[in-house]
């Protein structure tokens, strides 16, 4: 009996040391974690008891529910914003046709050439004008000529004188008639070329009158069509101003979602170094585990030990009570001593029944602790294989 009173204290001393040794050695695994800076940063604490090392564990399960959450958010954002960058290429691609920035310079063209061919009408035009007003000149000249011959009397006669003879009288007659028959011959002949003249310059005048005639419906047409061009060109000069309004506002659009992407890899960056710290953090919650591990190893093998204990001062009772059997004269000592004992047992009753309670409370929190270990390690590697796909994709 004295033996176990004097053995109990030492045990209980015993335990005390093992309990702070295992309890200052989780202290020295955690301060040589490396991320210690980041722990105190977030405002986690070191030596965590099981109750709060579980509520932690539930904080840091909610925290990666929630950036699994956002990274899935950022992965929408992101690819709608690349979806949106692809719609402004295919659209500027689009409004880079030249068939818009041809258009002006080939009627421009057209203007020219329709300008030219005025142009060499006109002088055309012109030049037939003088010919018809020399072939009319000419003409109006052989008729005066005509007139002038028509209008112009035979040559007079001389009286001849008493000493002519009657000879010459007739040979002057004869010479009249043949000059009077050569100018009919040539009057006649001066009318029908002014007659053919006429009329090829009545002929040609009509097909100059038509020919200018279809000029000039050709040239009401080439105005109506010049007109309708400069309107289409003007049309499509309004076309091509909205689209580079519209292809300006896109290059803005477009700058902003670039601006809007940066800002999200940025935030996707911040969320991957979130993630780091917080995979630190699981880490460190691990070591912890492994340290509620062990100290609950050692609470399991001192448990073991006072059994054993509490058996050895079963049999030291019933050594006792023969003693006092054959030691009467110590009867007051024993009484004492059983007193003693009995309150050592109650004390040891007492604190094994708080050991058992508390190794049980350990056990259920250390499965809580696991249970959420697992899930947090699921977690992760969710966030893991999202944060690889999304880099990969980033690529």
């Amino acid at each position: 009996m004295d033996s176990k009173q004097h053995e109990d204290p030492a045990s209980e001393r015993g335990k005390d040391n093992e309990v702070a040794f295992l309890e200052n050695q989780g202290a020295v695994v955690k301060s040589k974690s490396p991320s210690n800076a980041a722990l105190l940063k977030a405002g986690l604490k070191t030596n965590l008891s099981p109750s709060e090392a579980t509520a932690q564990l539930r904080v840091l399960c909610r925290k990666f529910a929630a950036l699994t959450e956002k990274v899935k958010e950022e992965t929408k954002v992101r690819e709608a914003a690349e979806r949106e960058v692809r719609r402004l290429e295919a659209l500027l691609g689009n409004e880079a046709s030249p068939v818009v920035a041809s258009c002006r310079a080939e009627t421009q063209a057209y203007v020219r050439e329709l300008k030219e061919t005025v142009g060499k009408l006109k002088r055309e035009l012109r030049l037939e004008k003088e010919k018809n007003e020399r072939t009319v000149a000419k003409a109006l000249e052989l008729e005066r000529e005509k007139s002038a011959l028509l209008a112009s009397p035979s040559p007079p006669t001389q009286p001849s004188p008493m000493r002519a003879t009657s000879s010459q009288q007739d040979t002057s007659s004869s010479s009249l008639k043949h000059h009077s028959a050569w100018d009919k011959e040539q009057v006649n002949k001066i009318q029908s070329t002014l007659k053919l003249t006429i009329e090829e310059l009545e002929d040609e005048l009509s097909r100059k009158e038509e020919e200018i005639q279809t000029y000039r419906e050709r040239s009401q047409r080439d105005r109506a069509r010049i007109k309708a061009l400069e309107d289409e060109i003007h049309a499509r000069d309004n076309a091509q101003r909205a689209a580079q309004e519209a292809r300006r506002q896109l290059e803005a659009d477009l700058q902003q979602a670039q601006t809007e992407i940066t800002n999200e890899l940025e935030n996707m960056q911040r969320i991957h170094d979130q993630a780091r710290e917080d995979r630190a953090m699981r880490e460190t919650l691990e070591q912890q585990l492994v340290t509620l591990g062990e100290v609950n190893a050692a609470l399991e093998q001192r448990s073991r030990a006072l059994v054993r204990r509490l058996e050895l001062a079963s049999a030291a009772t019933q050594e006792c009570q023969d003693l006092k059997m054959q030691l009467r004269d110590a009867e007051v000592d024993n009484e004492t001593l059983m007193q003693t004992i009995r309150n050592l047992k109650d004390e040891q009753f007492t604190r094994e029944k708080d050991w058992k309670v508390r190794l049980e409370s350990v056990k259920d929190e250390k499965s809580q602790v696991e249970q959420q270990v697992c899930e947090l390690q699921e977690d992760l590697a969710s966030l893991q294989a999202q944060n690889s796909l999304f880099s990969e994709w980033m690529l």
